[in-house]
């Protein structure tokens, strides 16, 4: 990732947030801004909508949304003209409990990756995320057939994620020793019974795979020339079939046919995080393998890394997207980044007391010391086979020096 797929990554991450904060009325508001708008016209728009909240009947949600107007308008007042690529906001007043009255306005201003092509006020239980999501969203989708004589499994990635969306098995028997006309006919069942199970595994793919958004590619792969026999037949719809990119050999099919597949074609999934964790963790036991000196594993080795300005590339997982503390000794100035759930009580150098300087998360704290530094970054999930193993092996950050 360079700085600017960061920031799209971070402002998704920010809306996925958005997305699940709920008020307790029709307290929300979202403004989207575009870049001809004069800020004049758009304070005039914001005194005509503080003007009509006045009449809403229920003093709660009247207040919160009059609040919400006033902080959107004290917002505005930094801005000297609207960004080239317009404005979005979102303030409201988000519960912070279950009771009542544990409301606190928040307001979110987003200066989006692409021009914001309307002028639109809305209040709303939730914030009206869509317009920003869709100019946002552009991840592509390869399908995958993992198919066999025995089963067959279908799956698409996309994103960071592998989808597993079916696996059939065929029934077809093993081989029997048969002689002579039996052996003849029971070879004329058994590819009819082979046949169906194309049949019923192409409609599978026809129903799943034409319903994928912004498909790129389809990739065929299994066990022996079953995967071949499946594409001759030209089952699978004609808006599928030119789709169709590769067929590879496979030690499986099924679902566990699905993740080798996925490994095996990786390198030629571009764009696709998925894929993209999977060349970044092979690239990193390979360099432990050859450069060891090359690579800073666990947080201490690479916040020294960073200290001494040797980072090239940054290795974090979504796991470090906890509470983290800036932390100073009163003392002796030493500084020290921790989880806030293993906050020290004393200086670890020098024993005297230590205070907060800062609260941040993790994530978004490495994140900074990346672009500040030029460095490059791999975000690795924390549900994905390969952020997973990322975790569990090198404690969730690493990096290329």
């Amino acid at each position: 990732m360079n700085k600017e797929q960061v920031e799209r990554y971070r402002m998704l991450k920010l809306l996925r947030d958005l997305s699940t904060k709920v008020g307790r009325g029709t307290e929300f508001v979202s403004l989207y801004i575009p870049p001809s708008r004069p800020l004049g016209d758009v304070s005039a728009n914001l005194r005509e909508e503080y003007g009509t909240a006045n009449n809403i009947k229920s003093r709660v949600t009247r207040n919160h949304v009059l609040d919400a107007l006033e902080s959107i308008q004290q917002r505005l007042k930094l801005f000297k003209e609207v960004p080239p690529n317009g404005l979005v906001i979102f303030c409201g007043a988000v519960p912070q409990g279950e009771a009542a009255g544990s409301e606190k306005t928040e307001i979110f201003v987003l200066e989006p990756p692409k021009p914001v092509p309307f002028y639109l006020y809305r209040c709303d239980s939730r914030f009206y995320l869509d317009p920003l999501l869709a100019s946002l969203s552009d991840e592509k989708s390869f399908a995958l057939i993992a198919i066999g004589r025995d089963e067959a499994g279908l799956g698409v990635v996309s994103g960071k994620d592998l989808r597993v969306l079916d696996v059939m098995t065929s029934g077809v028997p093993g081989k029997v020793r048969v002689g002579g006309q039996s052996a003849r006919r029971y070879q004329r069942v058994l590819e009819q019974l082979v046949h169906e199970f194309f049949v019923h595994v192409a409609e599978r793919a026809n129903k799943e795979f034409l319903s994928i958004p912004n498909l790129q590619g389809i990739f065929v792969g299994g066990p022996g020339p079953t995967k071949e026999d499946f594409i001759k037949e030209g089952l699978l719809d004609y808006r599928l079939r030119d789709k169709v990119l590769e067929v590879i050999d496979l030690g499986y099919a099924g679902e566990e046919g699905l993740r080798e597949l996925v490994n095996k074609i990786a390198p030629k999934l571009k764009d696709v995080e998925y894929a993209e964790e999977i060349e970044a963790f092979e690239e990193l036991k390979q360099m432990l393998f050859e450069h060891p000196d090359k690579v800073a594993l666990g947080k201490e080795e690479v916040d020294k890394a960073f200290k001494q300005g040797l980072v090239k590339k940054l290795l974090i997982s979504e796991a470090f997207d906890v509470p983290y503390l800036l932390m100073k000794c009163d003392k002796c100035d030493y500084e020290i980044f921790v989880r806030a759930s293993e906050r020290p009580t004393k200086c670890p150098a020098c024993d005297g007391g230590i205070s907060v300087v800062k609260e941040e998360s993790g994530l978004d704290h490495y994140l900074d010391l990346a672009i500040e530094q030029g460095a490059e970054v791999q975000i690795f999930s924390a549900h994905s086979e390969s952020g997973e193993q990322f975790l569990r092996s090198y404690s969730g950050i690493a990096a290329f020096l």
